[in-house]
């Protein structure tokens, strides 16, 4: 079955569905610093956006002239165009009131002097409400020079008490390498650490597709030439985490004449952690151990599964849908109107489509090469008084032999 013959009609109820659950009307301000859009200056619009909006990044590198982004008490939905990439500086999301849905989709993060200060380049903080992150890259703030000694790489992503749950997918996330030692003019004397890609702190946290590699150790190049510490991937404290179809590796110690301490792929302490994993990856940089924990951790049988929608789409647009996963297996599409979390370990993932959910939408088998794909027009919303969507969509999978599966969540936004 090609989903050409009936991604319309899917849609089409996904959007009458949506009307008749009333969702909050959203504003959506296209940014352009070319002045194609609505606005020009990145923080200026987020500034101005109501909890609820749309941002649309057109491709530019927002941090010639933004140092940073802080949203506060807001659950807005920031995207960048599929044309190109939107680079943006720091960021910072606070206060996400709980029932609400704060989504960050198709945007490239780089750190700067501001992350210096905040420990990571992309902060998730004091969140009552879920964070869906999505087609990002995050990468940590190289070690630098402070008095003659080198400052520690930093983390890409960090997160620390968040009661709803934070979902990333399909996203490479990289913590920033250690200083080496140096001599004139810098002299640098001691090397740093590297950062770790991911820390979290009384979270819940699921990756799907995710790569996350922590940073690598400085050099010692001079005397006495030991090499300073590589960082973990995922470094985390009283969290649950969730992976699937994710690659988290640590940070190679850095050389000398003494090599420094590897880091391990993910280290969880803390009460009430646990780890469940489907078809992951952990691996410690040079060696180091995999793993770091000792408390519960289940590993669940199978094949990881992913699905992914064209977004941001204006009305008009075609969009694709693709699935990957295991030859010939029947799956069904559920989608949510915003995002919840809701760890289900029979169903070896976390159930991320908020309540109410409506599906399935589609049934469909993947192909004998394990995918299933198709295009589909993004309908009008005008005729449900809408100017911006968001739906949070997600399959279940049957695997025979293995039971079932949650794959990776997308974010379709449409906005007219």
């Amino acid at each position: 079955m090609q989903l050409a013959s009936i991604g319309r009609p899917v849609l089409a109820l996904a959007l009458l569905l949506a009307a008749l659950v009333a969702p909050a009307a959203a504003d959506v301000i296209v940014v352009d610093p070319s002045g194609g859009g609505d606005a020009t200056d990145l923080a200026t619009a987020v500034a101005s956006a109501l909890s609820g909006d749309m941002l649309i990044l057109m491709p530019a590198d927002y941090t010639l002239s933004t140092l940073f982004v802080d949203v506060s008490g807001k659950a807005l939905v920031i995207a960048g165009h599929p044309s190109g990439t939107a680079t943006l500086p720091p960021f910072f999301v606070s206060n996400v009131p709980a029932g609400t849905t704060f989504v960050l989709r198709h945007l490239s993060f780089q750190p700067n002097a501001i992350a210096g200060l905040s420990g990571a380049t992309v902060n998730v903080n004091s969140s009552a409400g879920n964070v869906h992150v999505e087609d990002c890259v995050i990468a940590g703030l190289p070690g630098g020079n402070f008095l003659g000694t080198g400052s520690p790489g930093l983390a890409g992503l960090r997160m620390f008490s968040i009661s709803g749950g934070v979902a990333v997918h399909r996203s490479t996330i990289t913590g920033g390498v250690g200083k080496s030692t140096q001599g004139p003019p810098l002299n640098i004397l001691t090397p740093s650490a590297g950062g770790s890609a991911i820390l979290s702190d009384g979270c819940r946290l699921a990756l799907y597709d995710v790569t996350a590699t922590g940073g690598k150790g400085g050099d010692g190049i001079l005397l006495p030439a030991a090499g300073a510490a590589g960082a973990n991937g995922l470094r985390a404290t009283a969290s649950e985490i969730i992976l699937s179809g994710a690659t988290i590796t640590g940070g190679d110690g850095g050389g000398g004449t003494v090599m420094g301490p590897s880091g391990h792929g993910l280290m969880l302490t803390g009460g009430g952690s646990s780890l469940s994993e489907l078809d992951s990856a952990l691996a410690g940089g040079a060696g180091a151990p995999a793993l770091a924990f000792d408390g519960p951790h289940v590993q669940w049988p199978g094949q990881a599964w992913q699905i992914a929608l064209t977004s941001p789409l204006q009305t008009g647009e075609l969009g694709t849908f693709h699935v990957t996963g295991p030859p010939q297996c029947l799956f069904g599409l559920f989608v949510g109107f915003q995002m919840g979390y809701q760890p289900i370990g029979q169903f070896k993932g976390a159930w991320l489509p908020g309540s109410p959910f409506f599906g399935p939408q589609i049934v469909a088998a993947t192909n004998a090469g394990g995918s299933f794909s198709g295009s589909f027009l993004a309908p009008s919303l005008v005729p449900f008084g809408l100017e911006g969507l968001l739906n949070v969509d997600q399959a279940l999978m049957s695997q025979p032999g293995d039971g079932l599966a949650l794959s990776s969540a997308t974010a379709y936004i449409q906005y007219e």
